[in-house]
């Protein structure tokens, strides 16, 4: 659940609804049928001290990099380009990563999925 710390201005805030009702406040949150484990993973790469500093298209980018990841190869009931959305301070509404930039990191994540048995030092047979 996300919107505008006063509804129609201020702070762009994001909730994370547990499942007994309990929110909690978050940065960023994975959601749909993988969304465990692309959280899981997209918070090493996308944490406070990590991405303080980087634009929001650019946290929003490593997030589709991890769920492109995490698709089709970790759990086989996801499978597609994500959908990632981006919240701003002081604007109502959403932006969304653009189609091409997200075939792009998909593109990135095949590469860099071939590459790295090499990467870490296996064989590369």
């Amino acid at each position: 659940m996300g919107g505008l710390e006063n509804l129609v201005d201020g702070s762009a805030m994001v909730y994370y609804v547990h499942g007994v009702g309990y929110g909690e406040q978050v940065t960023f949150r994975c959601s749909g049928h993988g969304a465990e484990y692309a959280y899981s993973l997209a918070k090493f790469l996308c944490g406070p001290s990590i991405c303080e500093k980087l634009k929001a298209e650019k946290v929003a980018e490593r997030i589709a990099y991890v769920i492109s990841w995490v698709s089709e190869d970790v759990d086989s009931t996801v499978g597609g380009l994500p959908t990632v959305a981006i919240m701003r301070d002081r604007e109502s509404g959403v932006i969304y990563l653009p189609e091409d930039r997200l075939r792009k990191i998909e593109d990135q994540v095949k590469q860099h999925k071939f590459s790295l048995p090499k990467i870490l030092g296996f064989c590369a047979e």
